[in-house]
Formats: C-alpha cells, structure tokens, sequence
C-alpha cells in the first residue's frame, strides 16, 4: 500500500473476528498508538518540511495542528481535521476505515466495505506473522498523507489524485511486506495462473471504482 490504505474502499475496513469498523476505536485507535519517537524518527526520514506551508486556492494545505498530529499518531484527530476544516476528499474514506464511522454518518454499505478490506489486512497480519499492528499502520499512513500532501506538485497542490493516495498506501505497506492489493482502493482481482490452474492477483488500478473511496480527488494522476 504505497503506503497503505483503508479509504473505503480506500482504506483498511473495520473487521473480521468481530472487531469492526464502529468498535475499532475501543482497541485503542484513537490514541497514539505509535510512539512519537518512532514517528518522529519516521518524519525525519521523509525530509517533511513542515515550516513549508503551502497555500493554495483549491487544494487543502496541511495546517495548523496537523502536523503535529500525524508525527504523534494521532491519526483520528489528523483525519477529522482533514474533515471538518479542509474538505480533504479522502478524510471521510480514511475515518470510515479506522472506525471512526459514526463521526462521518457513514452508510451501511460504506461500513460493510471498511469491515471487509479490515478483515483481509488483518488476517494476513496475522498468518504471515507480521510485527506490525493496525494502529501503527493508520498511524504512518497518516503521516504519510501529510507529507505527500506538502509535498504534491502535480495538478491541483495540496489535492491529492487517486494514483498519489494509492502510491503512498503501496509505499507504507511494502514496507511490511504487505502487498498492495490489500489497499482497498487497489483491491486484487483474482484469476487462473498458467497450467497449474493457480490463483493470481492483479492489482485493480485506483480508478477502478474511485466514486467508492475518492470522490474529488485531483484528475492530474
């Protein structure tokens, strides 16, 4: 997930053994579940330039309190003040994913797309043994769209396209070894490999079906 994803379609859903996209929250999502000095070591590392803030007239610049939100963890907070202040058009895709359901009103479909993309990611967290958990991945994920965000100087700055959301998501996931078609903005689509009669996957691309996770992301890939 280039770095990773949940959004909605887009973003890592809520559930599967009973831990859902609406109870997630009680698992300790909405707290720092990373620490800040891992954060704060991931930050660094990514040349964030946050005195660099950018204005703009159409895009959603990272401002205020953001920052500092997404270097501490704080990923609910980062996402809600995408929602509310910025009109960030994938916040309600990622809040929706990390349980944060109710705040946005989601549907009932939205929900049942967070539960499934949750479950997947989760179990194969948990059969490959990965040392990673749910938290710290919303957690860099967060930080992840902040950075990309200051940075972005394709079509529209600060407004992210369905390809710089999905790339990030990638980027994040690769980095423990969780393969992209679990984003659920570029889920996987199955198929019959060679003579073995094995099942591949092929990465949907992220327009796919983007009115589901992005509805006016930028157009400029």
């Amino acid at each position: 997930m280039g770095s990773f994803s949940v959004s909605n379609g887009g973003g890592f859903g809520g559930g599967g053994g009973g831990v859902g996209a609406s109870n997630f929250s009680r698992a300790g999502a909405g707290a720092t579940a990373a620490t800040e000095a891992e954060l704060s070591e991931s930050a660094e590392s990514e040349d964030l330039g946050y005195d660099e803030i950018i204005v703009t007239e159409k895009g959603s610049p990272i401002t205020g309190k953001q920052p500092s939100l997404a270097r501490n963890g704080q990923y609910l907070a980062f996402w809600r003040s995408r929602y509310l202040g910025d009109g960030d058009p994938v916040s309600r895709t990622a809040l929706i994913g990390w349980g944060d359901s109710d705040f946005v009103g989601a549907s009932l479909i939205e929900r049942l797309a967070a539960d499934y993309t949750w479950a997947k990611l989760e179990e194969y967290i948990s059969k490959n043994n990965l040392p990673v958990t749910m938290q710290r991945i919303a957690a860099e994920l967060a930080l992840a769209h902040a950075v990309t965000v200051m940075n972005d100087r394709r079509g529209i700055s600060n407004l992210l396209s369905l390809t710089e959301i999905a790339e990030y998501h990638h980027t994040v996931c690769g980095k423990h070894s969780i393969p992209p078609h679990l984003f659920g903005g570029t889920l996987a689509i199955p198929y019959l490999a060679g003579r073995s009669g094995g099942l591949g996957f092929l990465v949907a691309d992220p327009k796919t079906y983007s009115n589901l996770w992005c509805n006016g992301c930028d157009s400029t890939p």
